[in-house]
Parts: structure tokens; C-alpha cells; sequence
């Protein structure tokens, strides 16, 4: 697979976009949507944050199906967990926005039998003071 030189798989654009959509797959499969954090940037916000195994058992697990150069591997690595970041956070913004802002009750099936045991730890910081109060925050600051 090519990449760019900041890490995007580009080459043969049906396996650069089943490459993304892979990652998608897998961190919403495998990252509990309990934590609050893709990266903690002080001490204080290490236990909100997601693992650097966890973050290294995805991208390993992604290798297992895409063939990346050893030249642009650490680069791909890079986006590709930017790319996870952001889908993770997009995953746990539809789940608040389908479920948690309309009252709607969760139907645990499928692949959303995943995060049942991580749901009541969700919805109740998303409905915190504290939850409520960051989401104001990152829209103020938008």
C-alpha cells in the first residue's frame, strides 16, 4: 500500500478506503466507549484515557489484513491513529445524538452488543455536569 508523506494509504482507492473503514471497525469493536480520552496530555487525565497497548493491539490488528511499507510504516501508523481517534469520537457522538439526546432507548444488538457493558458508564458522564460542561466547552471554543 502507498501512503502520503503525512501516513494516508492512497494506493488503489477501493484498499485505501477498506483500509479506513477497517480501522473504523476495529476500535469501535474493540475500544470501550467509556473512555473519555483518545490521549491524555497530563497525569491527571491518564485513567479517562485510552492505553497505548490498546492503541497498539488496533494498529497491529490492521496490519494483519494491509500490507504497509517498513519506509512509511511509523508515518501510516501516525494517521492511522489519528483516523481511529476520530472515528471512535464520531462512534460515541452518533451514540449520543441517536440515543442519549432523544431519550431512545438502546436496543443492545448486532455489533452495539459490544458496548453494553460500557453503557451505563456512558450515558452518565455524558449526562453529567461535567460531560455536559466539556461538550459546551468544545462548541464555545469551535
Amino acid at each position: 500500500m502507498e501512503v502520503v508523506p503525512d501516513g494516508e494509504p492512497i494506493a488503489r482507492e477501493a484498499a485505501a478506503k477498506k483500509f479506513v473503514r477497517q480501522s473504523g471497525c476495529i476500535v469501535r469493536d474493540h475500544i470501550p466507549i467509556n473512555f473519555r480520552l483518545w490521549k491524555a496530555y497530563n497525569p491527571s487525565e491518564q485513567r479517562d484515557a485510552v492505553p497505548e497497548r490498546e492503541k497498539e493491539w488496533c494498529w497491529r490488528e490492521l496490519k494483519k489484513n494491509f500490507m504497509v511499507p517498513a519506509e512509511s510504516e511509523e508515518i501510516c501508523k501516525h494517521w492511522t491513529l489519528s483516523k481511529m481517534a476520530e472515528q471512535l469520537q464520531t462512534f460515541k457522538k452518533n451514540l449520543t445524538k441517536k440515543y442519549i439526546k432523544t431519550g431512545t432507548t438502546l436496543e443492545f444488538t448486532g455489533e452495539l452488543k459490544k458496548i453494553k457493558d460500557h453503557w451505563d458508564a456512558f450515558v452518565q458522564y455524558k449526562t453529567s455536569e461535567l460531560g455536559i460542561g466539556k461538550v459546551q466547552k468544545a462548541k464555545y471554543n469551535a
